[in-house]
């Protein structure tokens, strides 16, 4: 039996829903832009975790929020990636450079609508030393689909790359979290 909500109850999820939408569009917008960066500097670029499942899963891209968007690049094309990120108006965050620590980099930049987008840059899909190969870039890259919706060149992963990045994140990054959206994810 459906329950009706009330005028406020729905009225908070309008109010929701509509700000999940305008967060959608300013993500699909500053997505297209590093797509289409990425071209530019030839780098082949993967877009992971949340924003890559969201094109790849969701009946609705603003079904799945995020609050950074994870692309992965070969080790070897950083340093274009990185001048890729810089045209598209992004600057390192301050971090220690050692990739014992960590094998990504963080980036981030304000657009004109004081919208704050953060870039998490992989070279290697987990920073744990014991995760970090279970699935290399070469691997992914031949199996990776299309997000049409984000133009010709933009890629994420084929559905078990996806499945296998999914449960990898949540063991090797948040000690097996049980956070609703990430077991969304793996759903």
């Amino acid at each position: 039996e459906a329950t009706e909500l009330s005028a406020e109850a729905r009225r908070a999820l309008d109010e929701h829903r509509a700000q999940a939408d305008v967060r959608d569009l300013l993500r699909h917008r500053e997505l297209c832009r590093l797509v289409e960066a990425f071209a530019r500097h030839g780098v082949p670029m993967l877009i992971l975790k949340g924003a890559g499942l969201a094109y790849l899963v969701y009946a609705d891209t603003a079904l799945r929020p995020a609050l950074d968007m994870d692309l992965w690049a070969r080790r070897a094309d950083l340093d274009a990636a990185e001048a890729a990120l810089v045209d598209c108006g992004y600057r390192r965050l301050t971090e220690p450079d050692t990739e014992v620590a960590s094998t990504q980099r963080h980036y981030g930049r304000h657009d004109g609508l004081g919208q704050r987008h953060v870039v998490d840059l992989h070279w290697r899909v987990a920073n744990p030393e014991v995760f970090a190969d279970v699935l290399t870039f070469d691997e992914a890259w031949p199996r990776a689909l299309p997000i049409d919706a984000l133009g010709p060149a933009a890629r994420t992963l084929d559905l078990p790359d996806a499945l296998l990045l999914a449960c990898v994140h949540r063991v090797a990054h948040h000690h097996d979290e049980g956070l609703l959206l990430w077991l969304w994810d793996i759903h």
